[in-house]
């Protein structure tokens, strides 16, 4: 592999050897405008980019280089100040910095190099495994510090005096609290990266990360030494205001909204700030469509779709009560997907993450602790099955999809009580003419209809027997542990159920007899196939993509353009 487009980056030989495993031959735009300045003149970055642009190598690359620099020169260790220790008269210098020495020629103890925050554990693991990856040939620790994971065990990473720590504020900040040994220096650390800045300083969200920043920007820091890195995709997006903020609040411009960020985040003078978003923030190869329907036919929409168009696909919502519903309702239809919220247990997130990443034909529908930085290969569907009440989400959503130049479709999901935040979302992103409405197969539609309200009648017949159960088990546990004769009068009889059971029964039977119909025709552009088949992502999902672009052309061809609408879909 010719790998010769890194050298005028300055970029280590042993980086490079680790790239080409990666099979990154070329830099990105984003890692061309950033890496050598950050390693020949050691600027302070303040990056935006679209998502999948490659930023988290954008970063490691100089993080990595300079790293390497300090073990050379024999710098392994973040100095305390002058006033921490008093030095001996035999210091050995080094540039600008003292390496001070005891009297047996020791260096001091080992202090933590750089820190890499990110907002959630998902993305924290994985900048972890790209750091990994990247250094693979230079011999740092790397160790992810995050929730949901043993604190003890994080511990013991941390009594291992890693070099680089990428971790979420929330952990960390537990563990200064806790008064641990190697985060007490953190004010000392030599290369800071923030990544997704704009979301974790957003008023209101990640305190920590504010205590954590009061705590590295201190007076007696290492701030003047340090270099400090701090990335978005929507480090310049701007939402629109509501109508009733605009009288009492100034509209923030993207100016002001770095300024902000930087003086945060302590960025210095000597900075290199570089804006390559587009300018509605979104990915050139990404298709962007919408569906008007109510609240009530959503699902009906939802499974069209992914049953018409197969291919890794994410469903996002607002919440995860929607994220149960939607569950069970695609369950019954032996779809099984898979889910992801804050709520879950940090190895079960892990484990349906992998398996989302090993099928390309899976379903995962997720809150949006999964919308921001996880590269996911091959994403190929993003639908918002809820409205994202900003245009960065909306931004971070969509960029789960056409990741690194190909091609994927952000589907919107609209109803009537949406349109507010539809319009502004168009506002926003600067949609003059809105965003073009996906076109559907009326036939294949009212073919699934009938298939889709009995689904979500067993589902509900379904919830109504296992509240039943959770009920009994709630009162049997209880009276188990306080060694108490349980009322039966308490419990709820299966024969209370006798009619749920039998409606339960005959409605599967209705369903499997529906879905044992043919839906689609010859006509239509996927196989005519039972609800059973799947198809392959590579033949169906670019014909997703087609339905948009036909749309698209059809507008341009007529007088007809597209608006953001007003009132009802």
């Amino acid at each position: 592999m010719d790998m010769s487009a890194w050298d005028a980056l300055l970029v280590p030989e042993e980086v490079i050897k680790a790239l080409a495993e990666m099979n990154f031959s070329n830099p990105t735009d984003i890692q061309s405008r950033v890496i050598k300045s950050a390693i020949q003149s050691k600027f302070d970055i303040v990056a935006a980019a679209e998502t999948g642009s490659g930023k988290t190598l954008a970063f490691a690359i100089p993080l990595l280089y300079h790293m390497m620099e300090d073990k050379r020169r024999g710098i392994d260790i973040v100095l305390p100040s002058q006033e921490e220790l008093v030095l001996l008269e035999d210091n050995i210098i080094i540039d600008d910095f003292e390496c001070p020495v005891d009297e047996n020629g020791k260096s001091p103890e080992k202090s933590l190099l750089s820190l890499v925050l990110a907002p959630t554990r998902e993305l924290a693991i994985q900048v972890k495994e790209h750091l990994t990856k990247a250094g693979k040939y230079c011999g740092f620790k790397i160790v992810a510090i995050v929730g949901g994971m043993s604190i003890q065990k994080q511990e013991r990473l941390l009594n291992s005096k890693p070099d680089v720590i990428v971790g979420t504020p929330g952990r960390l900040w537990e563990l200064i609290q806790k008064g641990n040994e190697y985060l007490s220096r953190l004010h000392l650390i030599r290369y800071l990266v923030i990544d997704e800045a704009d979301r974790m300083l957003e008023k209101g969200h990640f305190d920590e990360l504010v205590k954590i920043l009061e705590v590295i920007n201190c007076r007696e820091s290492n701030k003047s030494k340090r270099q400090t890195f701090v990335f978005s995709a929507t480090l310049t997006t701007v939402h629109d205001m509501p109508n009733r903020l605009r009288t009492k609040a100034k509209v923030v411009s993207k100016t002001k909204k770095l300024e902000t960020l930087m003086k945060k985040t302590g960025v210095k003078e000597k900075r290199l700030v570089v804006d390559l978003s587009t300018e509605n923030g979104t990915a050139a190869s990404l298709y962007e469509a919408r569906i008007n329907c109510s609240n009530e036919e959503k699902d009906l929409y939802m499974y069209y779709f992914i049953r018409s168009y197969p291919g890794r696909t994410l469903i996002f919502t607002n919440s995860i009560d929607c994220i149960f519903h939607i569950t069970g309702v695609l369950g019954v239809l032996s779809v099984n997907p898979l889910h992801l919220h804050a709520k879950m247990q940090q190895r079960q997130r892990l484990k349906h993450l992998e398996r989302f990443r090993d099928n390309p034909n899976s379903i995962m529908i997720a809150s949006d602790v999964a919308a921001r930085g996880l590269d996911i290969p091959n994403v190929g569907h993003v639908i918002h099955y809820q409205t994202p009440r900003t245009c960065e989400t909306y931004i971070h959503r969509s960029g789960r999809s056409a990741r690194t130049g190909k091609e994927g479709l952000s589907l919107l999901l609209v109803s009537p009580e949406e349109m507010p935040m539809y319009n502004k979302l168009c506002r926003s992103m600067k949609f003059e003419d809105g965003i073009p409405e996906f076109s559907c197969s009326t036939s294949v539609l009212a073919a699934m209809r009938k298939i889709v309200n009995v689904a979500k009648e067993i589902d509900s017949l379904e919830h109504i027997r296992k509240k039943a159960r959770l009920h009994n088990d709630w009162f049997s546990k209880a009276a188990a542990e306080m060694d108490m004769e349980l009322d039966e009068g308490l419990l709820v009889y299966d024969e209370d159920y006798a009619e749920t059971d039998a409606d339960l029964k005959q409605k599967r039977n209705q369903l499997d007899a529906l879905l044992k119909r043919p839906i689609f025709s010859r006509q239509f552009n996927a196989k005519s196939y039972n609800m059973g088949n799947i198809l392959s992502s590579a033949s169906t999902q670019r014909s997703a993509c087609e339905e948009v672009t036909k749309v698209k052309r059809k507008a341009l061809s007529s007088t007809f353009r597209f608006r953001p609408i007003v009132g009802n879909p």
